[in-house]
């Protein structure tokens, strides 16, 4: 009796609960990181010859607005060395489980369609920079191994 109570009561609450709401993938306004969608991510993280850098977000979370000048800083700054787009979780669900993505904001960076780096949560500027230059070494390694292998 007691436990049909209180699947009623929680069925009540889930009903009277507002929905969540679908976001479009465009890129939050003032931001100047395009977004990704499942039909261009192939072409254009696969097709780069720069590290890619994508940030898989949703409109909804406060850590990823929080990352947000953080990144935008970080693409004004990288521009032409490494390339930066997002992903929308509410729009591209398959993307993030191709990726295995659970945590939001989620930044993982590829190099010739590999992924060469990952990190799960927000960071600082700082931090970004530092994180982002550490997977910078790894792919000049990536290169350096690359071109001995050609000779």
């Amino acid at each position: 009796m007691l436990r049909r109570a209180f699947c009623i009561m929680a069925l009540g609450l889930l009903l009277a609960a507002p929905a969540v709401p679908s976001f479009a993938a465009d890129p939050p306004p003032g931001s100047q990181i395009p977004h990704l969608t499942t039909n261009d991510f192939l072409r254009r993280v696969g097709g780069s010859d720069k590290p890619v850098l994508v940030q898989f977000d949703a409109s909804w979370c406060a850590f990823c607005r929080k990352l947000q000048p953080v990144m935008d800083s970080f693409r004004k700054a990288k521009e032409g060395v490494v390339e930066v787009y997002k992903v929308n979780a509410d729009a591209d669900g398959d993307l993030m489980r191709s990726y295995e993505v659970r945590t939001l904001p989620t930044m993982i960076v590829f190099y010739q369609g590999r992924i060469v780096g990952r990190s799960d949560g927000g960071m600082g500027e700082a931090e970004m920079f530092e994180w982002m230059e550490a997977v910078q070494d790894d792919i000049r390694e990536i290169k350096r191994k690359t071109l001995k292998d050609d000779y």
